[in-house]
């Protein structure tokens, strides 16, 4: 709070005004805030009988119910505002949903608003304080390492304003701040190493007590949540205790006599001198903590370079940054963004650089004659020591996900119950017994819609799911547009890595060719390789004559149209066309991308290719590709190989299939057609029918033969899910695993850790395993995960029911990953060459994985369509504004699976040229089709 006392002075030709503000606010250390034991922050709201709070959503999920039972017993009545605050969504229009909800409370001018969550939610719902009737109080409960150790301490409240941090903002102080360190029993790791960089912020200059101690228990610290953790040893908890309290101290001792910072020499701007635009560099923004200690770690070795660090102090600092596993350093830290940041920096302080550096290790001083040569040369001098640790200076869990983003939705409840169930087994972390069985708690798999356990609507509305959701969902809006005008700021990201790439002395380029560059799994490999410096040569089919989008793509050298093979003429063409491709561009490495219908042929074209060429083929051989390709041949296959099966009956008649339907098991089925049959492919009709006229009638409608077998697969009721991996010599190099549906538009990467994603992975590796014949290509599982009932309790089993041994487009969600992709896949050639390229064998998983989606399906599936319904009077017009919001939210909010800022052409030509082209020649050849598939670009007949 604050009070203003003034002074007016008559001058000769006016007024003079001195005026002085004494700002006074209290903190308390209160372990269980909400402890109804704990009646402090109760009081605090006895004059009002109620209370307003602002939170998001991953803090009330947590402790919303213990909030409302803290006031209820209180009897202070409680509304809660929600929101989905993270740096995407630290914007104007969140900062107006909470002013909307003050308006809405009818919040007195000196009634307090209670603010519980980090950092971020405190500066929004600070800054809407601020501006609400110009002065409004608060009081903050902050919940993670940054809220309780820097955020707290600060009265400085903001939002962000296009691409800059905390453009807009106010110094409001609370009137109480509680400080409650129990909340980070429930805080993830990650957000706990993430505060932990602020800690040695303040220590390594300004107090060497508390630096020691970060030094004594770093990793003790992080891992049991500073102390708070069950079962924390009662001495790091009282170092904990010592640490937080002295770091808030000091931070006080520093911060108050300029809290409106009038000053610009400031101790704690230590590691913000080039952080605030490092920081949103990345396509998925750095963690704050990773961002500064990026800052930090490179100041401290321009402090070392001018001797005013000691080479034993800077390595012990850089060394608390490796345990702590904070970053030192990111590869788009360079000499680029280093110049860009000096430049926003002078202005924001005054003209003079004012970097704070250690000097020595527990004092400070700061830089203001630093050249840009000098700046450039630390630089450089820096990178090289990052050499030296783990991981070359980048951090863990460096990068914002869903517990920190604002537009990251969470996974849906059903993925939580399997994960949790999965996680309790302990049977699907990374490994797998001989059956593949899981045993745990009950899985409740939710409401899924059809056969495929693909679960309808959006998972979370923009909106808090009240009539206020306009306002969010112009923040949705709002973000979108930030989010996007980011990526054109960076777009041409990956151009300049291809550039520093090329420059390496040791770099030498290899010619690649990627075939199906039409489809966006091919063109999306040919961008990567382009991305990682090499020469990238593409093919495709052009059906009807009409050209594929890829072949317009920045990243290709060359493009060349094949011959598609047919079943009349056979492959031989398509294959010469790939061999006389291969040789004349000197081809080292042919990438197929084959899709439904062509990948034995692709089988063979590798064998032809492999023995009368040099070039190697990421392509499984005949024999592979075939067993693999097949409904029941990989079923088989899968059995021989001891893991587990879906209960599943090859018929080739029409009794055989009553006879499976009709047995004494009494089990529902899917049928499936063995080939590649457009017109059934996507009935998965639940047999058998409720009556047994409705059965025998649905199953008289199939052709079924020796000629034309079918499979009859044990329907499972669970979530289904689908990966995609790439195998070298029988070593698994790349994998994701991402939720499925029967035609999937729609990509999300599971989490890499999490225990589905392990699972089948560990899944792949083993079936890799057990063939033992050094198998190279695509590998694509679709699983489904199965519960059933036994003596243990529930039991979860991984249930693969197809492969497609071929590229699958999930492969999209590597973007941004071209050195780490083609690192694999060069890998083909290691016993080939010596040309600087390093043949680890860690497995490449997508580190900063975005949501997918395809424009042109999308606008059709949830506009058009429903609007033509809509016309015709069978859509609510509620129904059809849900649809539009949806298309609007992934528009905004998620990356096209074709577009590229650098490369837009292809997605241009996709919807302009390609797609119209195929229409027209469908009707001109009177060719019937049901539906398209917009990223294989497929036509499926009826």
């Amino acid at each position: 709070m604050s009070d203003l006392t003034a002074s007016v002075f008559q001058t000769k030709n006016g007024f003079h005004v001195d005026g002085y503000e004494k700002i006074s606010y209290d903190f308390t250390f209160l372990d269980g805030v909400f402890d109804t034991k704990n009646r402090q922050l109760a009081e605090c709201y006895q004059r009002w009988g109620r209370v307003l709070a602002v939170t998001d959503m991953n803090v009330y999920n947590m402790y919303g119910e213990q909030m409302e039972k803290y006031f209820e017993h209180y009897n202070l009545d409680l509304k809660v505002h929600k929101t989905k605050i993270g740096e995407k969504a630290k914007t104007i229009p969140t900062f107006l949903s909470i002013v909307d909800s003050m308006t809405e409370f009818g919040i007195y001018r000196k009634e307090p608003v209670l603010v519980v969550g980090g950092g971020l939610v405190t500066d929004v719902a600070g800054f809407a304080c601020a501006a609400y009737r110009r002065n409004t109080n608060f009081i903050r409960v902050p919940t993670t390492v940054i809220g309780l150790i820097d955020a707290s301490v600060s009265i400085k409240v903001a939002v962000n304003y296009g691409n800059y941090k905390n453009r807009l903002g106010a110094y409001h102080a609370p009137m109480h701040t509680f400080l409650d360190f129990t909340f980070l029993r429930s805080l993830p790791v990650a957000q706990i190493r993430n505060g932990f960089a602020e800690l040695i912020k303040i220590s390594s200059c300004s107090h060497l007590a508390t630096f020691d101690l970060l030094d004594k228990y770093c990793e003790q610290l992080i891992d049991t949540g500073f102390g708070r953790a069950d079962g924390a040893p009662n001495e790091v908890r009282s170092a904990a205790d010592k640490i937080n309290r002295e770091g808030i101290h000091e931070m006080l001792k520093l911060e108050t006599p300029n809290l409106h910072e009038i000053g610009l020499d400031r101790v704690i701007a230590y590691g913000h001198t080039w952080s605030p635009l490092h920081e949103l560099v990345p396509e998925t923004p750095l963690r704050h903590g990773h961002a500064i200690s990026i800052d930090m770690a490179y100041s401290a070795t321009l402090a070392n370079s001018r001797k005013l660090l000691s080479d034993e102090e800077h390595h012990r600092l850089l060394r608390l940054f490796s345990r702590a596993g904070l970053s030192m350093d990111h590869p788009q830290f360079d000499e680029d963004i280093l110049d860009k940041g000096t430049q926003a920096i002078l202005k924001t302080r005054d003209g003079k650089l004012r970097a704070a550096v250690p000097n020595p290790l527990g004092s400070c001083t700061f830089l203001n004659d630093v050249s840009l040569d000098e700046l450039h040369a630390a630089l450089r001098r820096h990178k090289e020591i990052m050499k030296e640790y783990p991981r070359n200076g980048e951090g863990l869990e460096a990068f914002v996900d869903a517990s920190d983003t604002g537009y990251t939705e969470n996974n849906e409840q059903e993925v939580e119950a399997l994960e949790a169930a999965a996680a309790k087994a302990g049977n699907l972390n990374g490994s797998m017994n001989g059956n593949g069985v899981v045993h745990g708690g009950h899985v409740v798999n939710g409401h899924a819609d059809g056969v495929n356990g693909h679960t309808n609507g959006v998972a979370e509305k923009l909106a808090n799911g009240s009539a206020k959701g306009l306002t969010n969902g112009v923040n949705g809006f709002t973000n979108g547009a930030k989010a996007y005008t980011f990526t054109l700021c960076f777009g041409d990201d990956a151009r300049r890595k291809r550039k520093r790439i090329q420059a390496s002395p040791s770099f030498a380029p290899q010619s690649i060719l990627v075939t199906g560059v039409g489809m966006s799994k091919g063109l999306a490999l040919a961008r990567l390789f382009h991305e990682a410096g090499h020469d990238v040569i593409g093919a495709d089919f052009e059906p009807n004559g009409v050209p594929v989008n890829g072949r317009y793509s920045r990243s290709l050298k060359k493009f060349y149209r094949l011959p598609k093979p047919t079943a009349e003429d056979g492959a031989a063409d398509y294959i010469n066309g790939l061999l006389r491709t291969v040789k004349r561009e000197r081809v080292d490495i042919w990438v197929s991308c084959s899709g439904v219908a062509s990948a034995v042929e692709d089988g063979q074209a590798k064998e032809v290719i492999e023995r009368r060429s040099h070039c190697r083929a990421i392509q499984f051989d005949v024999p592979t590709t075939h067993t693999l390709h097949e409904k029941d041949t990989f079923i088989q296959e899968t059995e021989r190989l001891g893991l587990p099966v879906p209960e599943t009956h090859n018929v080739t008649s029409r009794d055989a299939v009553h006879k499976v339907l009709h047995s004494p098991k009494r089990r529902s089925y899917i049928m499936k057609s063995v080939g590649v049959d457009d017109a059934v492919r996507g009935d998965m009709t639940l047999l058998p029918r409720r009556t047994l006229s409705e059965t025998y009638n649905h199953v008289s409608r199939l052709s079924i033969s020796r000629d034309k077998p079918w499979v009859l697969q044990r329907f499972i009721e669970g979530k289904e899910y689908c990966t995609h991996s790439l195998v070298v010599d029988g070593v698994v190099k790349i994998f994701v695993a991402c939720p499925s549906a029967e035609l999937l538009m729609h990509y999300e990467a599971l989490p890499a850790d999490s225990a589905l994603s392990r699972a089948m992975l560990a899944f792949t590796k083993e079936f890799v395993a057990r063939r033992g014949d050094g198998m190279t290509g695509h590998l694509s599982f679709d699983f489904l995960v199965d519960e059933t009932a036994s003596e243990k309790g529930a039991e979860l089993v991984l249930q693969p029911i197809e492969c497609n041994p071929r590229a699958h487009s999930a492969v999209v969600l590597f973007s941004g990953m071209g050195q780490e992709v083609s690192k694999a896949y060069l890998s083909v050639l290691k016993d080939d060459m010596a040309n600087g390229h390093d043949y680890d064998e860690q497995i490449v998983m997508p580190t900063q994985p975005s949501k997918y989606y395809w424009s042109g399906h999308d606008l059709v599936e949830l506009v058009l369509l429903p609007l033509l319904q809509l016309l015709m009077g069978r859509m609510h017009l509620a129904v059809w504004l849900r649809g539009c919001s949806e298309f609007a939210a992934h528009l905004l909010f998620w990356r096209d699976g074709t577009f590229e800022v650098w490369d837009p052409l292809p997605w241009w030509m996709l919807y302009h040229v390609y797609w119209p082209g195929q229409f027209l020649a469908s009707i001109l050849q009177r060719q019937k089709w049901s539906r398209v598939n917009v990223s294989t670009t497929k036509m499926f007949g009826c």
